[in-house]
């Protein structure tokens, strides 16, 4: 706001306010004159639009604009140093954006452009200063094999400041973080690392799935179907969708660095049918690895999928997904507590749930353990809400499923294949549905399945504890928090003896219940 005075003596108001992607430091915004009124009170007031302006932001604390005033002066210009809303030295943004040099392991492509390509064979900082390009697959560091431990050559760690924009401009462009080595990206709740299109980043309204590879990570946890690893004993390995390299081990805690507040979004090109990147695809990634407040959006393929390994997640936005938003295979056996998720119309499954589809018990199974979902459809042909198939054993509580608004959803839960029902039978332990709540037409994919042991999905959900189907309402403002009167807002503890001691008791079902933790990060939800 800026206050004046016109030819008249007259106080009037100029204002203006704008949307802008994080990342983003140069964009156009109207100016609007308002007459009347005090510092902050244009509303009400009998405004118009005078002219236009280009804001560029050099940093927290610098912005430079360009302004063109309708029937006034034909261009003006000048700066004005900010005052941050936070305090300057928790601010991010320090340094002028691209006034530095490109870091080392990146070549300047100008206007602020960093390229990234190929293998990355020394450590590398991607600076909030700079737009960072990837030029094809690019992998962090030489694949080090499926031995616990360090490895002959030392891996290489590529870190990821908070604020960080890395953009793809095409199917072909991905990231591999190979075995052995690390990502650290450190978002923050206001100044998240993001992954995008370059489409997107340009203009957010065209951005669309599949505009770029994706994320890959590779790690040395075990998986359960594979080749036996080179030199290594009781070790499996395989090979990565699209070329993304080597994954699997024996190394249950090993650790492929950090990712926090991380957004990707507009990824999963398309190889073939069978052939796909997914938004992240955790591949044989071991419980070292850090993963919290993360968002997929609007992947062609799966927002998320594990292939193996023992990996933990807390806090994961799935929105707008192509196919599955959530989906296990190969013997994932890590743990994930509060997840988001909302499909969209052409999304398959909130979650999609296999052991191995060649050999429905190999071992190690997949049986991870899931609190605090909340997985609301979107009206798909296909929509499903969770579907536990191929062996998969699962311990999942305090959780939500509902329809779409429309009520379109296939089914909330279904249960499939001999093995799954054998397996639920004979351990218990290790499948359990408790506290979970379903609010759709067709609730379950059919009373019954053909089995050994005469299945039925139903009399399972009925069997579990604290288990419920009833009327689910959201807050009408904010739509992914619960309302203020539902029961669901007083939940048991989550269960020790089954879920161990990296599950918080929130004493609510569902992903969000007091405070929205998907605020100021995130976007593209529907709320």
């Amino acid at each position: 706001y800026t206050q004046n005075e016109n030819d008249g003596g007259e106080q009037y108001w100029v204002a203006t306010s704008a949307t802008y992607q994080v990342g983003q430091n140069s964009f156009e915004v109207p100016l609007i004159s308002a007459q009347g009124g005090g510092f902050g009170a244009v509303s009400g007031q009998a405004a118009e639009t005078i002219g236009q302006c280009t804001l560029t932001f050099n940093s927290c604390g610098s912005v430079d604009f360009d302004y063109d005033i309708t029937g006034g002066p034909a261009l003006g210009s000048g700066s004005v140093e900010l005052i941050p809303l936070i305090p300057n030295d928790e601010c991010v943004y320090q340094a002028d954006f691209a006034a530095s040099a490109c870091p080392s392991g990146t070549s300047d492509a100008g206007g602020g452009i960093c390229v990234l390509q190929g293998t990355l064979s020394n450590d590398v900082t991607l600076t909030n200063d700079r737009i960072y390009q990837l030029n094809g697959g690019v992998f962090v560091g030489d694949d080090l094999g499926g031995a616990a431990g360090p490895a002959e050559g030392d891996g290489v760690t590529l870190e990821i400041e908070a604020g960080t924009v890395v953009v793809g401009a095409t199917g072909q462009d991905f990231l591999v973080v190979s075995r052995g080595s690390q990502i650290q990206a450190y978002g923050t709740e206001f100044a998240p690392v993001v992954m995008t299109s370059a489409q997107a980043f340009v203009d957010i309204t065209s951005g669309t799935s599949a505009q770029w590879g994706g994320l890959v990570i590779n790690g040395r946890a075990p998986i359960n179907s594979g080749t036996p690893c080179a030199g290594v004993s009781d070790c499996l390995e395989a090979q990565g969708e699209g070329g993304s390299g080597l994954y699997g081990g024996v190394d249950p805690t090993d650790s492929s660095g950090v990712l926090n507040y991380l957004r990707v979004e507009f990824a999963g090109n398309l190889i073939s049918d069978l052939d796909e990147l997914n938004g992240i695809a955790f591949q044989g990634v071991g419980n070292g690895t850090l993963v919290d407040y993360v968002q997929v959006h609007a992947n062609a393929d799966d927002g998320v999928e594990f292939f193996g390994g023992t990996v933990n997640a807390k806090h994961l936005v799935l929105t707008n997904i192509g196919d599955d938003s959530i989906d296990w295979t190969q013997g994932w056996t890590g743990n994930v507590q509060y997840a988001l998720v909302q499909q969209g119309p052409e999304s398959d499954r909130g979650i999609e749930a296999d052991n191995n589809s060649d050999d429905n018990d190999a071992l190690p199974r997949s049986a991870p353990k899931l609190a605090n979902l909340t997985i609301q459809g979107g009206g798909g042909a296909t929509d499903h809400g969770i579907l536990l198939r191929e062996g998969t054993a699962a311990n999942i509580t305090h959780s939500i499923v509902v329809d779409a608004p429309d009520g379109r959803n296939d089914s909330c839960l279904d249960i499939d294949q001999d093995a799954t029902f054998a397996n639920a039978t004979a351990n218990p332990e290790t499948f359990t549905l408790t506290g979970l709540f379903l609010d759709c037409a067709d609730p379950f994919e059919g009373t019954e399945d053909d089995g050994p042991n005469e299945f039925s999905v139903a009399d399972f959900f009925a069997a579990g504890a604290f288990n419920a189907q009833l009327d689910i309402t959201f807050d009408s403002a904010n739509g992914v928090a619960l309302d203020g009167d539902s029961p669901l807002l007083q939940a048991p503890d989550v269960p020790r003896s089954i879920f161990g001691e990296f599950f918080d008791n929130p004493g609510f079902a569902g992903a969000i219940g007091g405070r929205d933790w998907t605020q100021n990060w995130t976007s593209y939800i529907k709320r």
